[in-house]
C-alpha cells in the first residue's frame, strides 16, 4: 500500500508541476492587458449644481460606463488660466488621450495646452477656437444627426 501511495504522490505532483509549467508557459505569450482608456471631464460648476450639470455628467458618465472608459471628473473649475490649464495638464499627466471640456471659457482659457498637445483629443460644447485636435459636440446637433441616420437606415431597408 505505501508503494501504491508514494507512486500515486509522485503522480500527483507530477501533474501539478507540469500543470505549473503549462501556465507559466500560456503566460509567457499571453498578450498584456491593457489599462482602460481615460477621459477627462472638465466642469466649472459642481455636478450638482444645475440640472444641466447633472444631465451632462450622467450622460457622460453612462457613455464612459457603457465603453469601458474610465471618466476622471474636475468639478468648479474657475476660470481662470492657470487653473484650468492645470487641470488639463493633470488629466495629461494622468493619461487620458480624450478632455471634455464643458464650457466654452475653459477651451479659451486652455487653448495653449490645447496647441501644445495634438495628440489629445478636446471637446467642448461651445467655442470659436480653431485647432486641429479640437471638436464641437452639442446633444443637440447629435440628436439631429440621429434621426437622419434613422431616415438613411430606414430610406435603405423599405
Amino acid at each position: 500500500m505505501d508503494k501504491k501511495k508514494k507512486a500515486l504522490t509522485m503522480y500527483v505532483l507530477a501533474a501539478f508541476g507540469f500543470l505549473a509549467v503549462i501556465i507559466g508557459f500560456v503566460k509567457m505569450f499571453e498578450a498584456p492587458v491593457k489599462e482602460r482608456p481615460k477621459v477627462g471631464f472638465l466642469m466649472q460648476p459642481f455636478i450638482n449644481s444645475s440640472n444641466w450639470s447633472t444631465t451632462h455628467y450622467n450622460g457622460m458618465k453612462l457613455a464612459a460606463d457603457q465603453m469601458g472608459v474610465e471618466l476622471l471628473v474636475k468639478e468648479n473649475v474657475p476660470d481662470q488660466k492657470e487653473k484650468v490649464e492645470e487641470a488639463i495638464k493633470e488629466f495629461i499627466e494622468s493619461g487620458c488621450q480624450v478632455v471634455i471640456l464643458t464650457n466654452s471659457t475653459h477651451a479659451a482659457l486652455g487653448r495653449k495646452q490645447i496647441a501644445e498637445n495634438p495628440n489629445i483629443t478636446f471637446y467642448c460644447s461651445q467655442t470659436k477656437l480653431n485647432y486641429s485636435n479640437l471638436y464641437f459636440y452639442s446633444g443637440r446637433a447629435m440628436i439631429f444627426v440621429y434621426i437622419m441616420l434613422g431616415l438613411v437606415a430606414a430610406a435603405l431597408t423599405s
